[in-house]
Formats: structure tokens, C-alpha cells, sequence
């Protein structure tokens, strides 16, 4: 959802753009990590290629919900658990970096 708004409504530009995928050796993980990777990968993208602005923000912010909400509600309707260890690891991510941030916001490192 969030890539079909971005293209229809442009919220930032982006001068260069380049992404590296480099596999893990021991591949994916399951689906629990790739919800925490994915958040990873999303703020890392953010921060080292996009010109980023309260757009940028609010674009990551509908990316991260919509891919939260989707995947639990995946987990509902199909009953598959690996829907919901996504959304798990997807949320945890995002109050790891929260935490992260408040801390440094209050400790200065």
C-alpha cells in the first residue's frame, strides 16, 4: 500500500538510490527474524538514500502498519502461525529502535 501511495503521491525524492543484498549463510531465518530484518532493512534504506522529511516519516509509518496489520490479520484468517511470529518480530524491531532512540535522545549517545 505504502509503495502505491508513494508513486501516486510523492512524499520524497531520492538522488541515488542503491541497494546491496548480500544472503546470510544461514539463510533467511524464520519468520519471527524476518520481521525483525525487514524493519532493519527499511530504516537502513531511510537513512543511507532517501532525502528524507516528516513525509519520509509518515510513508516508513504506513509501510510498517500496513505490513503489521496484514500480516496479523493474515494470521486470523488463514490460522498459520508463521503470519503472526512476523508481526511479532516486526513490532519487537520497532520498540527496540524506539527504545533506542529515547535513550539517546535522553543520554546523549
Amino acid at each position: 500500500m505504502s509503495y502505491r501511495l508513494g508513486r501516486q503521491h510523492a512524499l520524497f525524492n531520492t538522488r541515488r538510490l542503491c541497494i546491496e543484498h548480500a544472503p546470510v549463510e544461514g539463510g533467511r531465518g524464520d519468520w519471527y527474524t524476518r520481521g525483525r530484518v525487514y524493519v532493519e532493512n527499511v530504516l537502513h534504506i531511510v537513512r543511507t538514500s532517501v532525502d528524507g522529511g516528516a513525509g519520509t516519516r509518515l510513508m516508513v509509518a504506513i509501510d510498517f502498519a500496513g505490513a503489521f496489520l496484514q500480516h496479523a490479520a493474515w494470521a486470523i484468517v488463514t490460522r498459520k502461525r508463521h503470519n503472526l511470529d512476523f508481526s511479532l518480530g516486526l513490532l519487537d524491531a520497532l520498540l527496540r529502535q524506539g527504545r533506542r532512540r529515547i535513550k539517546e535522545t535522553l543520554c546523549g549517545r
